[in-house]
């Protein structure tokens, strides 16, 4: 059971929590904009968006920024995942309502010091899964979890465009709720036991060369120093999580996955490109 509700929080997670988040870009001029992946409308300091090619997809999200100046922004994000329209495409019927959603927000700061950087970075998130026979029956069942992250990294600009860094991240799952609420002292008690096992701590060092004002190849060494299956949410770039996803399936096959390694993709040292710190 463990196991279970633990998958369906990661298949969750990494379908709708990465792909949304960007570094701080300066917002768009006032007004409509239109762009490969985001429609939406900034009023100067602040912009609401959303993704349009996931609609099709049954991907409905919404995306609220708020620029702090040039060094901090506050990201509030919504998106609900709704399988069954696929099928409907096909003109199958739905046989009731499946629908993954995660709601969360995030503070990010990026401030250069002369040639120090110092970025931080935290998170938090609400995610679950709502199932009705009807979207808006009374007879329904949710789970879903608050987690918390957060990512802190200093370096030191050796030339304008590269950079060495040190950073340290962690995670940990706040709670985990479910309505109908349950009134088992054995299911409270198994929800503490997740809780307290889910903290993760990492350390991350290497070297980024940045080739726009956004953008770098990265190349570094994640060390571990206390893990837990919340460590497979580590990250913040595609190549992070193909990394979380091989560890993903070496935990729930325990270890008969772990003889596939590629290199710089699914080991500690690791390459990335557009990172976001």
């Amino acid at each position: 059971m463990k196991r279970v509700i633990l998958s369906i929080i990661f298949v969750v997670l990494t379908v709708m929590v990465y792909g949304i988040k960007t570094d701080i870009i300066p917002p768009h001029p006032e007004g409509f904009f239109i762009q490969i992946n985001s429609l939406g409308y900034s009023f100067g300091e602040a912009e609401i968006s959303t993704i349009p090619l996931g609609w099709p997809l049954g991907l409905y999200n919404a995306t609220f920024r708020l620029f702090m100046g040039n060094t901090n922004v506050i990201n509030l994000y919504g998106i609900v995942f709704d399988p069954g329209l696929m099928s409907t495409y096909a003109g199958e019927p739905r046989y009731g309502w499946l629908l993954p959603f995660n709601i969360g927000g995030y503070l990010h700061t990026n401030m250069n010091l002369g040639r120090l950087s110092l970025k931080l970075h935290g998170e938090v998130n609400d995610t679950g899964i709502y199932v009705a026979p009807e979207l808006f029956s009374a007879n329904y069942f949710v789970i879903h979890g608050i987690w918390l992250k957060g990512f802190g990294s200093v370096g030191f600009y050796v030339r304008d465009n590269v950079e060495v860094f040190g950073g340290a991240e962690s995670g940990i799952l706040f709670n985990i709720y479910v309505q109908p609420e349950s009134t088992s002292t054995d299911f409270q008690t198994y929800i503490d036991q997740l809780r307290n096992e889910s903290l993760y701590s990492m350390g991350r060092v290497g070297l980024r060369w940045y080739y726009d004002n956004y953008s770098a190849v990265e190349i570094g060494y994640r060390y571990k120093f206390k893990e837990s299956p919340l460590m497979y949410l580590q990250g913040f770039t595609p190549t992070d999580w193909i990394y979380n996803l091989f560890g993903f399936l070496n935990w729930t096959s325990e270890g008969a996955a772990t003889d596939i390694k590629i290199p710089f993709i699914t080991t500690d040292y690791y390459l990335t490109f557009s990172a976001r710190f």
